[in-house]
């Protein structure tokens, strides 16, 4: 990602109100997702919950904190989820089990889990690299931008991750909203119709004349 210029896809929030910082308000002609990255919520890593639309690729809203209860925090991610209708996929390694246990008590059901190993965190990560290229990404908060370009890499194959002193936690919980709304549909546009091809008519059935 050194080589991309990531400038152009910088934009801060519109509103921001406590660990919520939002870039804009749901849209009801466009689909959402999230990537959520738990944490312990005891001072060191980050829990943040990444929202994204489906026609732009941009980061619609951001819950982060560091301090917030892994209780508290998910019930938050659940509410935004309803907001934007949006489905949550989250990562399942160490707090992800609190997560999915907390999920059912409250009868939530719309999530899927991500296990994160050595391939799948590249796929995620490649996946990102790659629409940030050919130009498909659309705009991003600056403090996902500063983790992404945070990232290094090691000569023994591992995925990228943050430098010594750096997060990455942004930069999971984008890529999994990125690899959740993969395999959501794109929503119909009221254009559609000029472009949808006319309807092939069967021809009549040629019948001999009488004698």
């Amino acid at each position: 990602l050194e080589t991309v210029h990531l400038d152009q896809l910088m934009r801060h929030p519109a509103k921001s109100v406590g660990l919520v910082h939002m870039f804009e308000p749901y849209d009801s002609q466009n689909r959402y997702a999230i990537g959520f990255d738990p944490a312990g919520g005891c001072g060191k890593d980050f829990s943040v919950a990444t929202l994204v639309d489906k026609l732009t690729l941009s980061v619609v809203g951001i819950i982060s904190s560091n301090k917030t209860h892994l209780r508290a925090f998910t019930e938050r991610v659940i509410q935004l989820s309803k907001e934007y209708d949006a489905p949550i996929m989250f990562e399942l390694n160490n707090h992800g089990s609190g997560v999915k246990e907390i999920f059912n008590s409250l009868g939530f059901t719309k999530y899927r889990s991500f296990q994160t190993n050595r391939k799948s965190k590249h796929q995620i990560l490649d996946n990102l690299k790659s629409l940030v290229q050919d130009g498909s990404l659309g705009t991003i908060d600056n403090t996902t931008l500063l983790e992404m370009r945070s990232l290094v890499t090691d000569d023994r194959g591992n995925a990228p991750q943050a430098a010594k002193g750096h997060h990455d936690d942004r930069v999971v919980a984008f890529c999994l909203a990125l690899w959740n709304v993969k395999d959501i549909m794109t929503p119909s546009s009221p254009y559609d119709m000029f472009f949808k091809p006319k309807a092939r008519q069967n021809p009549k059935p040629l019948t001999k004349k009488s004698r």
